[in-house]
């Protein structure tokens, strides 16, 4: 009896440690099987790929630079659709929004000249106008101007005439007969071209080592063009604005004459406009003393 009892309690003691040592290696296998799921996750969530992003806030309008921009590893599944990989690719662009810093740029957020010529689209004047100029627009009869074959990107002459009256008494009989003339005058020089009526320039204009302008490939010839924007300085667009008046009001008119490309030679005879000087006048504009 006391035999018996014996076997019992040993099988009941091997029944016990087969139960630990089961269970022992279950709780292995399951850390085992977790770690690798975990590991997995891990691995999967890290993937990042590097984007263009705002190295700080960024207003509407602003033309990028290589300080504004720069390269960030996001996680891919967090890379919006388009981002640009490589800030070469938006340098020289121009924001349509505000950017914030650490935003990516994608293609929606600026504007590139260079992708709107590709679509076959004009760019908007604003992000045509060299630095430092203003685009003033001038009415420009289409029997003049080159004959109509000035394109944007082209630089001209802009050339103003008038008509002059003068009382005549040294003839007998004559008191009170007016002498009518006409007087031209070339009043800004080397002027760039950047649209004609709805055709915006479509070239990048640079400067050779003697400085004079080198352009590409313009728009087409527009023959029936009446109205013309050009670059120029902010003290040459009053000149402008006060040329086509005196034109209009002493029966006279704008021209523009065509230089040749790279010509960037002046007449040394005509006026050049200071930023800081007086503010321009029609006998000023023709270097007359008075008009009549």
């Amino acid at each position: 009896m006391i035999k018996n009892q014996a076997l019992s309690g040993k099988s009941n003691k091997a029944l016990i440690f087969m139960g630990l040592f089961l269970g022992l290696v279950s709780a292995v296998l399951v850390v085992v099987y977790l770690s690798k799921t975990s590991g997995g996750g891990e691995v999967s969530a890290g993937a990042v790929t590097p984007v263009v992003v705002a190295t700080g806030d960024i207003s509407a309008g602003t033309r990028l630079t290589e300080e504004m921009v720069t390269r960030k590893d996001i996680a891919v599944d967090a890379v919006l659709a388009g981002a640009y990989g490589e800030t070469a690719d938006v340098v020289g662009q121009v924001t349509r929004v505000p950017l914030v810093a650490s935003e990516q740029v994608i293609p929606a957020k600026v504007t590139a000249t260079g992708a709107a010529i590709a679509n076959g689209e004009d760019p908007p004047l604003a992000y045509v106008i060299p630095d430092g100029m203003r685009a003033v627009s001038v009415q420009v009869s289409n029997a003049i101007g080159a004959s109509g074959l000035i394109r944007p990107g082209d630089f001209v002459d802009v050339i103003l005439t008038i008509k002059l009256e003068s009382q005549n008494d040294s003839v007998e009989g004559s008191a009170g007969a007016r002498n009518q003339d006409q007087i031209a005058q070339t009043i800004l020089q080397n002027v760039q071209v950047l649209s004609i009526d709805q055709d915006v320039t479509r070239v990048e204009v640079s400067e050779s080592e003697d400085g004079a302008p080198v352009v590409g490939d313009g728009g087409d010839a527009n023959p029936e063009a009446t109205t013309v924007t050009l670059a120029v300085p902010p003290a040459h667009g009053e000149v402008l604005t006060v040329a086509e008046t005196c034109g209009s009001s002493f029966g006279g008119r704008l021209a523009l004459s065509l230089r040749a490309l790279g010509d960037s030679s002046r007449m040394e005879t005509r006026s050049i406009w200071a930023e800081d000087g007086a503010p321009p006048t029609c006998a000023a504009i023709l270097g007359l003393p008075n008009l009549q």
